[in-house]
């Protein structure tokens, strides 16, 4: 079971990592105290399982769950909602927008073993994480690695599409291709991206256009978006620092920043 855990106690967040090390059937994908960083690593790993706490440094949980219905994942995953609160329509809202169960910190038996009692009810439910309402199973857990190629180029199009790079021409596909082939890279134990090496010798074969070609068009796409597209959505979607002389990232730092959003 692949579980996301969404909590911003630290000593909390803790107890259950520590109590998911002796467990066999537990894969946990990512740790975070931030909504806008889970909802980033629900769309990287798939998730079987969320356990999400209301309460969050950044953001909130009802957010979080308005904004995981958007991602259109392949597979929603299980969200398991802890929290402190006992107000009816909060817990109600919860469980509106996608909540599979409220579990009340103020349980008697939570305090001291919480990590087991959350856990028990996700090994309960695990059966039922692909079920509709009528419990009749929607689709599997398994995709191809074709599939999840797909799923991959998919999401990196939707994340270029928010900055207004959208499909339908030959520059969004190398940079989708470059942003594809550096989360590899990165995924298979690689620190950073090689462009020249690695990257631009793939993309010549795969498109049959030189790199200074590619990387002209790449280029003139990121500074037109720069000059174009509101800050406020910038700054939202493309965090990582932009040196205030040149006013726009460089090519291998825009392609790093999505490959590694998306290893």
């Amino acid at each position: 079971m692949k579980i996301l855990l969404i909590e911003d106690n630290v000593d909390e967040a803790q107890r259950f990592q520590d109590y998911f090390v002796s467990c066999n059937d537990v894969e946990l994908i990512g740790v975070t105290g931030s909504a806008s960083e889970g909802l980033t690593l629900a769309a990287k790993h798939y998730p079987d399982a969320i356990i999400l706490d209301i309460e969050l440094d950044e953001g909130d949980g009802l957010h979080f769950l308005l904004q995981l219905k958007k991602l259109n994942l392949p597979v929603k995953p299980y969200v398991l909602v802890t929290t402190w609160t006992s107000e009816h329509r909060t817990i109600q809202a919860m469980k509106n927008n996608g909540a599979g169960f409220v579990q009340s910190k103020f349980r008697p038996a939570y305090k001291e073993h919480g990590p087991e009692i959350v856990l028990g009810i996700l090994r309960d439910m695990e059966p039922y994480f692909s079920c509709g309402a009528d419990g009749v199973p929607v689709t599997q857990h398994y995709f191809s690695p074709m599939t999840l190629e797909l799923l991959k180029r998919e999401k990196i199009s939707e994340a270029l599409g928010r900055i207004k790079i959208n499909r339908g021409n030959i520059t969004q596909a190398y940079l989708v291709e470059a942003i594809y082939l550096g989360s590899e890279m990165l995924a298979g134990g690689e620190f950073a991206i090689d462009m020249e090496n690695v990257i631009y010798p793939k993309m010549e074969e795969k498109f049959g256009v030189k790199r200074s070609a590619m990387e002209k068009s790449m280029r003139t796409r990121i500074e037109y978006v720069w000059r174009h597209v509101p800050q406020e959505i910038l700054a939202h979607e493309y965090t990582q620092y932009v040196d205030a002389d040149k006013s726009k990232p460089i090519l291998t730092d825009f392609v790093g920043y999505y490959a590694d959003k998306f290893k």
